[in-house]
């Protein structure tokens, strides 16, 4: 199965997941992170932006963790997460 935030994204046509090879070539490199529960909004995004500054200087993509609190966020309410992610 797809997990819901998943089948939201691709809901909406906003991730597409089907251009794997063009998006990243033939050998990938991700960058993992461990992301805290329960902080701030300041926080979850100076998190993100650390990681995502670390992640350019190596050339990878980050991986969005699931421990990121997408409430947190403005967009939460305005795309309609708090129906679709439950």
């Amino acid at each position: 199965g797809v997990d819901p935030k998943m089948y939201f994204l691709r809901d909406r046509n906003v991730w597409y997941v089907d251009d794997w090879l063009e998006r990243f070539g033939d050998r990938p490199s991700f960058l993992i992170y461990n992301h805290p529960r329960g902080l701030s909004l300041r926080e979850d995004f100076e998190h993100l932006m650390a990681a995502i500054e670390v992640a350019a200087y190596f050339r990878r993509q980050v991986v969005l963790p699931d421990t990121m609190n997408c409430a947190n966020s403005p967009a939460y309410k305005v795309w309609s997460m708090d129906q679709s992610l439950r």
